[in-house]
């Protein structure tokens, strides 16, 4: 494998654990989900270690999002974003021109108002009413 950065997400949520590693142009290299029936970081170090062992010892760049996102810092070294932030920021990356964002996840639901233009969040609101 050639050796220039890549990046590797993951969002460890209270239903599934999704991993993307894309490039430095942005690149979409490989993606897999899997439900976690109550074990995510289990979940994760299977996902980990059968199926993205060929980037042990690649410079890669590694960010966790999640509601277990915190905890999964302590499985792999990397860097925790919260997801308003996660979210938002893979929009601005992909340059849509999206103004609302909502997501409904296992634990929450988020509502995101987004400034395309300044690449800002205007405003914001999360609840526990899940999926």
């Amino acid at each position: 494998m050639e050796s220039s950065k890549m990046y590797m997400g993951i969002d460890i949520g209270s239903v599934s654990v999704k991993i993307a590693v894309i490039d430095q142009s942005g690149q979409i290299i490989k993606t897999v989900y899997r439900r976690s029936h109550g074990r995510p970081y289990q979940t994760l170090k299977m996902i980990l270690d059968t199926e993205f062992n060929e980037y042990i010892g690649e410079p890669i760049g590694l960010g966790f999002t999640g509601i277990g996102s915190k905890t999964g810092v302590g499985i792999r070294e990397g860097e925790s974003f919260g997801e308003i932030n996660a979210l938002s920021a893979a929009n601005f990356m992909l340059n849509l021109e999206v103004v609302t964002i909502i997501e409904r996840g296992g634990e929450d639901s988020k509502y995101i108002q987004l400034d395309p233009k300044k690449k800002v969040v205007i405003d914001f609101s999360m609840n526990n009413l899940c999926a």
